[in-house]
């Protein structure tokens, strides 16, 4: 109603309904929420990261990983030509990821760019094509790779892989400058560590989470409010969990308060997440590390 978002409509094996609410958390992923109740959003990517690259996952059994990493560990450069053959023949850059079991391995990929999360169209392309590499992947393993000559694919993942589609343009957005000079941001609801022990921990701010226009609206995961290089890390799951966790303690405080969840008393949602154990730092506070 007028800016102000009253609930979503959702469709069903019951038909449709209307799920009204006092404050909406999109936690899509994709920002399906703000983008239908018209929030600005942004979908610029990183291209030398893997976080615009789709997936779909896949195991392997009847395999010897530890056959495998002897030879990588112990004929290094063959291995490397091996890999570099695959590449060069298209079977991919894939590589196998130990599991608890050595007779199993597990590929996160192949990743593929180009594809866009929100379109059905490439969704069923990734699906069909994932899995097209994937058994032009095994043949070639079952040829060339030590430890991989009995392998067979033993599950694939019900769903696609994906990392990025819309950022929210929020009140505050998290900027690789604001990382790196270590800001504290006076609104922290987490911290994030650095994917690199060199570089400081993040200041999380609840800006990042509220839409600059739309009212009663928080955005939480990685949809968040942030460029495109902080999006390569605050997208993956811890990150999540910590916003997830702060959205919902700024929507019961706003709605206990009775106000718009943008007019939230910051220090009330603070108060009650550290009664949560969740780890934040005082102004003032000199290392974010």
């Amino acid at each position: 109603e007028g800016n102000e978002v009253r609930g979503v409509i959702v469709e069903g094996k019951a038909g449709r309904h209307a799920i009204l609410a006092k404050v909406v958390i999109d936690a899509t992923g994709d920002g399906d929420i703000f983008a239908l109740a018209g929030a600005a959003f942004e979908s610029d990517v990183a291209e030398d990261h893997v976080h615009h690259r789709m997936n779909v996952a896949f195991l392997w059994r009847e395999v010897d990983m530890e056959r495998f990493l002897a030879f990588k560990r112990c004929h290094a450069d063959e291995h490397n030509a091996i890999m570099a053959h695959a590449r060069e023949t298209g079977a991919g850059d894939a590589k196998p990821l130990v599991m608890p079991r050595n007779d199993q391995a597990l590929f996160m990929g192949p990743r593929l760019a180009g594809y866009s999360c929100i379109s059905v169209e490439d969704l069923t392309t990734v699906e069909i094509e994932s899995r097209q590499r994937m058994m032009e992947l095994l043949e070639f393993y079952r040829k060339n790779v030590p430890g991989f000559e009995n392998a067979m694919v033993e599950e694939t993942a019900d769903q696609i892989g994906t990392r990025h589609s819309r950022r929210l343009v929020g009140v505050k957005k998290m900027t690789r400058e604001a990382w790196f000079a270590s800001t504290l941001q006076e609104d922290e609801i987490g911290v994030s560590p650095p994917p690199n022990p060199r570089n400081p921990n993040v200041s999380i701010p609840l800006g990042c989470l509220i839409p600059v226009s739309v009212d009663n609206l928080l955005a939480a995961g990685r949809n968040l409010s942030c460029d495109a290089v902080m999006h390569t890390f605050m997208r993956e799951i811890p990150q999540c969990w910590a916003m997830g966790q702060a959205a919902g303690v700024a929507a019961a405080v706003a709605v206990n308060s009775g106000v718009r969840v943008r007019d939230v008393d910051v220090r009330e949602v603070q108060k009650q997440l550290r009664k949560q154990v969740v780890y934040l730092r005082d102004q003032g506070e000199e290392n974010l590390r």
